[in-house]
């Protein structure tokens, strides 16, 4: 097993490296036989894992050896913003976190609710949380429905241009009154970053996104909600999981007409987004014990950093690396999935 050392500084640097972009990140060390990095700061001790072969044994010894940290905000030094979650809490009318992931297989939990009345409910009075919610619903209603021509009534497109505009008004008119309100209940730091999202988002949106619909038949104004939903999903995992899918529907010959004539599944192909380019980052674990894997010690309380990026490639023997969204026809491939080691 080959592991590079890595002081404080350059180690973040390196994290830093590895989260902008992964894929470059992981591609660069495989080629090079890399096994892992071990990054110290200050008495911490953390390991990126790289080899396929390295994370099947942390896998296996998960429930003895690993789990996650107690104190997710120690992670957080580290990392800036600390530790992604998949997609923001999901709330019901009496504020009470009910869903914390979202997977395509819940697609439906969004598109059954009505949006006039949330909308009509909610936003008039939302908090932070509540917003991003919105966006989030309102977001995948779009995409599942206005994107794809399968039609809005006049009523939910005028309910969501307002929705919109209310929650332009939310973010850009009302900043002040939101840091205010972070920093009064002395909320970490990454949730201000949040708000700085929409912001930067617009010099790195992607152009093939922009440059389809530009092609597309949409009216200018139709094209400005789809740049500012997008614009204002808010939550990184949410907007990478979502752009990553449009750019792949833009950038394929053929793929958003076989979606409009109903010939390809869409969760299809959000399923096959979010395995080839998984939005939530890093997976992080700890060790309970000294132990010895393949070789190598890891010290008790050492942080382990697993990535989606190479998990998702290893379940996957048959073409790995290449974007097939028909590879989710097979209905054996779920069970496939489930039974690997966790």
């Amino acid at each position: 097993m080959k592991i590079i050392e890595l002081r404080h500084t350059n180690g973040i640097k390196h994290l830093r490296e590895f989260k902008k972009n992964p894929d470059k990140f992981f591609k660069t060390y495989i080629q090079n036989d890399i096994d892992a990095l071990k990054i110290k700061v200050f008495s911490l001790d953390y390991y990126i894992i790289i080899s396929p072969k390295l994370i099947e044994s942390f896998m296996k010894d998960v429930n003895n050896v690993i789990k996650p940290p107690e104190e997710i905000k120690r992670n957080s030094l580290l990392l800036g913003s600390g530790i992604i979650n998949t997609n923001p809490p999901i709330w019901n009318s009496k504020k009470k976190k009910i869903q914390n992931t979202f997977h395509p297989s819940k697609i439906n939990l969004f598109l059954s609710n009505d949006i006039e009345d949330i909308i009509i409910k909610e936003i008039s009075n939302s908090k932070i949380n509540d917003i991003d919610y919105l966006i989030t619903k309102i977001t995948l209603k779009i995409i599942c429905n206005y994107l794809f021509g399968r039609g809005l009534s006049e009523q939910q497109t005028i309910s969501i241009n307002k929705a919109v505009q209310n929650v332009i008004d939310y973010y850009y008119n009302s900043q002040f009154n939101i840091v205010s309100k972070l920093l009064k209940r002395n909320t970490h730091k990454s949730d201000i970053k949040l708000l700085r999202t929409q912001v930067e988002y617009i010099s790195s949106f992607d152009s093939s996104f922009i440059k389809g619909l530009k092609e597309s038949d949409f009216s200018p104004e139709e094209i400005y909600d789809e740049i500012i939903t997008a614009l204002i999903v808010g939550y990184d995992s949410v907007k990478n999981s979502i752009n990553t899918t449009l750019k792949i529907i833009y950038t394929s010959d053929s793929l958003l007409e076989d979606l409009r004539d109903d010939k390809v599944n869409l969760k299809n192909v959000i399923y096959e987004s979010l395995r080839l380019y998984p939005p939530a980052w890093t997976i992080s674990r700890q060790t309970q014990v000294d132990k010895y894997i393949e070789n190598i010690k890891f010290d008790k309380y050492s942080n382990i950093i697993i990535s989606p990026w190479i998990t998702h490639r290893i379940s996957f023997p048959d073409n790995p690396f290449d974007y097939d969204y028909t590879r989710w026809d097979n209905e054996d491939l779920y069970k496939k999935i489930g039974s690997v080691a966790k």
